[in-house]
């Protein structure tokens, strides 16, 4: 039986990155709970297949020329979509909010509430005008960790009445029901420490460089012999092949680049301790960077590894620190301190690599689902109170 309707307006839908997977899981999510969910991809061409009983509609042509020609007329074609299908909506959901401009039209000609799916940078920069007004006018806003909450709720006087924090989940099975390919500690000649992210230029916060600095700092303290993993491609490889060797460090860190989810589930299981000092930083044009929540942090932990990170970012959601690994300032001697912890003492990281494991349970999918349905219930029902969480 259908408990409601609901329009999600998404760029795309489908398993492409977080900010993707993240929309796709709350459209199923919400189907799982009786909602009937339609969705919306303003620039996909017509003809998208439905999914899982969630209906899914493109907007652009698939003629290339006309599809451009028509991008222009993405606000009133949104309009036209909604008036064709002469569908009463109990709620619209935009799946990011740089999404405002272009449904402004037809948010304006209606009278459904709506709600905003946040993420990290594009809600901790400087907001524009059609952001704000999104913002102001959304019946709910939803976000995936307490650090981005924390921004919005700074810069709206009624925030956090209208705030929901949903954290992403993780298909835990993968990492908890594999048996590990390690091996035994008290056999193994090597620690390994482990960073699993992009090698892009263009982010460049995820701490690969503090990680590099932090081992340099360590050299000649006796500890066990290290291997640093660094899984990951992109085009910052090249710059961080060269710190690596400037700094001598060529013997012990090795660039995997892109490997498979197979691979990545080995190289999990196989490391000992997962560091990734993933940093805030505002960049020189205003913009922001930063990890909006930490996935991979996730990952390690079902996999019983502690982890580094840093005190600010996503990832705090996650991280507990001196419990289930260690947070630190965005600086090597930091992070080379807190290597030098857990380096030093395998009693230490295993009792926070299992603490990790059994606090992870928190992010699996059921308790995603829960959430979406308790947020739906309490909306319906007229609460303005934020459901639990």
């Amino acid at each position: 039986m259908s408990t409601g309707r609901v329009l999600l307006i998404s760029f795309d839908f489908s398993s492409a990155g977080g900010l993707e997977i993240y929309t796709r899981e709350t459209a199923f999510a919400l189907r799982e709970s009786g909602v009937e969910v339609d969705v919306v991809c303003p620039r996909l061409p017509r003809g998208q297949p439905d999914e899982s009983g969630v209906r899914v509609f493109g907007l652009m042509p698939k003629n290339r020329l006309a599809r451009r020609a028509a991008r222009r007329l993405t606000p009133y074609l949104l309009q036209a979509f909604c008036a064709l299908r002469k569908r009463n909506y109990d709620r619209i959901i935009l799946g990011h909010v740089g999404l405002a401009k272009l449904a402004r039209p037809l948010l304006d000609a209606t009278t459904c509430p709506y709600w905003v799916l946040t993420f990290g940078i594009e809600v901790w920069e400087a907001w524009n005008e059609p952001v704000r007004t999104a913002m102001a006018g959304a019946e709910r806003i939803v976000t995936i960790s307490s650090f981005s909450e924390e921004q919005i709720e700074s810069r709206l006087v009624d925030g956090r009445r209208r705030m929901s924090l949903i954290a992403p989940h993780v298909d835990l099975s993968r990492f908890v029901d594999t048996p590990s390919s390690s091996a035994d500690e008290s056999t193994q000649t090597e620690l390994r420490l482990l960073t699993v992210a992009r090698l892009s230029s263009a982010e460049g916060y995820k701490g690969h460089d503090l990680v590099l600095e932090a081992l340099a700092h360590l050299k000649g303290i006796p500890l066990p012999p290290l291997r640093y993993q660094i899984a990951g491609a992109g085009d910052d490889s090249n710059r961080l092949q060269k710190l690596a060797k400037d700094l001598g460090l060529q013997d012990i860190v090795e660039f995997l680049g892109r490997v498979s989810d197979d691979e990545l589930v080995s190289l999990y299981q196989g490391c000992d301790i997962y560091v990734m000092p993933s940093y805030v930083r505002r960049r020189p044009d205003g913009t922001w960077a930063g990890e909006g929540f930490g996935i991979v942090y996730i990952e390690a932990a079902a996999c019983a590894k502690p982890s580094v990170g840093c005190d600010e970012g996503g990832q705090t959601d996650i991280i507990q620190d001196g419990k289930t690994g260690m947070l630190v300032k965005p600086e090597a001697k930091d992070v080379a301190r807190a290597l030098r912890k857990l380096a030093s003492d395998a009693t230490l990281r295993q009792k926070m690599g299992q603490a990790a494991k059994a606090d992870v349970h928190r992010f699996q999918r059921r308790a995603f689902v829960e959430a979406w349905a308790k947020l739906w219930t309490s909306c319906l029902a007229g609460s303005h109170q934020p459901p639990p969480r």
